[in-house]
């Protein structure tokens, strides 16, 4: 929950930063939405406020929790602080590790909400009364704050998942997974993570996700974090997955597509992101 509050704030302050009336439909999405569309924002940084937003609705309204998730989420929220402070602060500082935090083992005093609402007010006003930034000079900060994060495999993955369940994929990489039993099914879409294949690529050639409705292979996924060559993975691994599909799952195969065992031209399939 906190982490998500964290995130909405920082989307309410770049409003008020940069002086933009906030959109008659004030719902949290079409903010973060404005915000990538005006270039403030990336595409990754757009994920992780969704991501944080999503995961606080399902703590507030299905008492959700998970210490997995969380440990994923905090790194990310610590990139999305670093690139704020980058843009909206002090355009000098320089990126630091993210470290996780011990264990405690006594509890922690959380400030009062009356604390909260002072410090979200303190900001409000330093915001509003900063210097206001020309609208292209800003953009230029956050693409080169935004150029400076990099994500790792896990927190792409965390992402990928919340975009191919956005699309109508089932996808948990966590669980959902081959190794731990997952199977194509009849009425469901399934995203299944490290698919093996006869692929002497990448990871013993295991896919990161193979895409399924009901019981057809429809794709293969490969995550990979930005830093990486994205156009050789897609080249090699990818591609190589496709062509190496192992024996015992020919009955998942859909056919031939070039040199690829497999099809996706089917018109009812979800549309990947």
């Amino acid at each position: 929950m906190k982490l998500g509050m964290m995130g909405e704030t920082i989307v309410n302050l770049i409003f008020s930063y940069d002086r933009m009336p906030l959109p008659g439909d004030n719902r949290a999405t079409v903010r973060i939405s404005v915000l990538l569309r005006e270039g403030l924002i990336t595409r990754d940084l757009s994920d992780i406020l969704h991501a944080l937003r999503m995961a606080r609705n399902k703590a507030v309204h299905e008492n959700y929790e998970s210490v997995e998730e969380a440990q994923v989420l905090l790194p990310l929220a610590h990139k999305l602080s670093e690139w704020f402070m980058q843009t909206y602060g002090d355009w000098e500082y320089e990126n630091r590790p993210f470290v996780m935090p011990e264990k405690e083992t006594a509890p922690v005093k959380e400030p009062g909400k009356e604390t909260e609402e002072k410090l979200l007010q303190e900001a409000e006003t330093a915001a509003a009364a900063s210097p206001q930034v020309a609208p292209d000079t800003r953009r230029e900060r956050a693409r080169r704050a935004a150029g400076r994060l990099s994500m790792s495999e896990e927190e792409t993955r965390y992402l990928i998942d919340a975009h191919l369940r956005q699309v109508g994929w089932e996808a948990d990489t966590k669980n959902l997974r081959h190794s731990r039993g997952s199977r194509p099914k009849k009425g469901r879409s399934l995203a299944i993570a490290e698919w093996p294949t006869d692929s002497a690529t990448g990871k013993k050639g295991y896919a990161d996700y193979a895409l399924f409705i009901e019981e057809k292979l429809f794709g293969i996924v490969e995550a990979k974090a930005q830093c990486k060559d994205i156009p050789s993975v897609i080249d090699g691994q990818c591609k190589d997955y496709a062509r190496h599909i192992r024996e015992e799952d020919e009955k998942y195969l859909l056919g031939q597509w070039g040199k690829n065992r497999w099809s996706s031209t089917n018109p009812s399939s979800p549309s990947l992101p």
